[in-house]
């Protein structure tokens, strides 16, 4: 789930760069903005920006949030888990057909 709750937030970021830089509209719920005067905010900045993607040998993606050299991710963790998606997957489509959806969407406003 950690590369599921990273691609999330990832998302928000490019939903919200998209928003501001071409207008595209979206549900607020969907955006995320960071004040100019949050404590450590280079800090969080860095560690946001260091995690990097890839796939494994079965197709499943892979998030690697401390690159050799990198620092420990705690601030962008927290980040990342108060930003996660909570849904009750029981009574209908999963987790991973939801994202596959927001990735649809994404390719669609490009």
């Amino acid at each position: 789930m950690k590369a599921q709750a990273w691609w999330n937030l990832r998302c928000r970021f490019e939903k919200t760069y998209k928003a501001v830089t071409q207008g595209i509209k979206f549900d607020s719920a969907e955006l995320i903005s960071l004040p100019s005067a949050l404590p450590h905010l280079h800090e969080i900045e860095l560690e946001l920006s260091q995690a990097t993607q890839t796939e494994n040998g079965k197709g499943k993606m892979m998030v690697n949030k401390k690159p050799d050299g990198g620092c420990s991710p705690n601030l962008a963790d927290a980040i990342v888990m108060c930003f996660s998606p909570v849904r009750d997957w029981s009574g209908g489509q999963g987790y991973l057909e939801y994202m596959r959806r927001e990735v649809e969407k994404l390719k669609d406003s490009k």
